[in-house]
């Protein structure tokens, strides 16, 4: 998976980036109804290319999905911010 597309598909689902970091863009959601932050993070490491399979094996648990297709259903846009909200609020993640 293409690190720039994950990372602009992450951002309008509503990450926001925090590029303090040397090595890595961290990514944080921030709920819809109040823009507060959450404790929902993950990181993708700067540069351009692919985001390496060890990293994509992480990203489902660290932005409360429970699989790699849910994964692919939130960047490839089928899931929309309201449904990943949903499943969110389910786990009481936010």
């Amino acid at each position: 998976m293409d690190k720039g597309k994950a990372r602009r598909a992450l951002c309008s689902k509503g990450f926001e980036v925090d590029k303090s970091r040397k090595r890595h863009i961290f990514l944080h959601y921030h709920r819809s109804s109040d823009g507060e932050r959450t404790a929902v993070n993950t990181h993708v490491s700067k540069g351009r290319g692919e985001i390496k399979s060890s990293a994509l094996r992480q990203m489902p648990e660290q932005v409360g999905l429970d699989s790699q297709e849910e994964l692919n259903d939130l960047i490839e846009c089928p899931m929309s911010r309201k449904q990943y909200e949903g499943i969110l609020r389910a786990k009481n993640l936010i």
